[in-house]
């Protein structure tokens, strides 16, 4: 058995971490308003680019949805088609070529991804471009 000494010592030590975390909670919390705050304001004064990374631009599980569902309802589609309508569906600025290209290749990856996984298979080409259905 360890000594009591030990014990309330690593207690205190333990209950001091948990204040930290506790703070730093809030801090985050403050600091994620203020965000959507200038967010929001920029949106108000006409700025629709996004500020994120492409890896934040989808919330968990958004793109598969997205993709999944338009494949679903659909005869086929190819990476291009599946972009337009990911870009649609979040409303994002599809005149901006970066953004464009970001979202294109992150559909990609989520396309490979999930043939991998046996969900989607690949179909003929149309337009140079292969159409994805699901499997």
């Amino acid at each position: 058995m360890a000594e009591p000494h030990i014990i309330s010592g690593l207690k205190a030590k333990q209950e001091e971490l948990r204040r930290r975390i506790s703070d730093l909670e809030k801090r985050i919390k403050e600091t994620r308003s203020d965000l959507a705050t200038i967010t929001e304001a920029l949106r108000i004064c006409g700025d629709t680019a996004p500020t994120s990374k492409p890896g934040n631009l989808f919330k968990p599980g958004e793109l598969s949805r997205i993709i999944l569902d338009a494949l679903r309802t659909s005869d086929g589609m190819d990476a291009n088609e599946l972009t337009a309508r990911v870009m649609e569906e979040l409303a994002l600025d599809r005149s901006n070529a970066a953004l464009v290209k970001k979202v294109r290749d992150r559909v990609g990856v989520a396309l490979l991804r999930y043939h991998a996984r046996g969900y989607l298979k690949q179909g003929q080409l149309r337009n140079r471009m292969r159409v994805w259905r699901v499997a």
